[in-house]
């Protein structure tokens, strides 16, 4: 599924510390989540981890919210 490469690509990119193309993967989930059934609060919540390694505190802190 499309969507499951999006989500390996962001996975191995944040393993790979390259945050910024993580980000990106986990960004285009966020968009199409409902078209693509995502689970929005794992998908909060590695757009929370992402965003705090990106040094975007206010963001990261936003994202994890809603993943509650």
């Amino acid at each position: 599924m499309v969507a499951d490469v999006h989500v390996y690509l962001g996975d191995a990119h944040f393993h790979e510390g390259a945050y910024a193309k993580a980000m990106l993967e986990f960004e285009w989930c966020l968009v199409h989540a409902d078209e693509y059934k995502i689970p929005t609060p794992y998908l909060y919540k590695w757009l929370a981890v992402t965003a705090r390694a990106l040094g975007m505190k206010e963001d990261s802190e936003r994202y994890e919210k809603l993943a509650k």
